[in-house]
């Protein structure tokens, strides 16, 4: 029982140190950059991931793309049920 309450914690860290990451997956024009642990981004082998992610959140036309695009996502998967 030890080991599985170990493991149990171990994962819920894992989560919650992910967290942000999944919160800027879904809604990365409100994501705070601070919070965002980019080196989780290392394997897209993107230079200045951080600018680019910055020249994101300022442009108001990829922005209304990207909630658009959600949302229309978000009714697929309400219509699906």
């Amino acid at each position: 029982m030890d080991s599985l309450i170990k493991e149990f914690s171990a994962r819920f860290s894992l989560f919650k140190e992910l967290l942000e990451t999944f919160k800027f997956i879904m809604y990365p024009e409100v994501i705070s950059f601070d919070k965002l642990n980019l080196s989780q981004f290392d394997w897209l082998e993107i230079e200045e991931l951080e600018m680019q992610l910055i020249d994101f959140q300022s442009s108001s036309t990829w922005i209304q793309k990207f909630i658009e695009t959600r949302k229309k996502l978000e009714l697929r998967l309400k219509q699906k049920d």
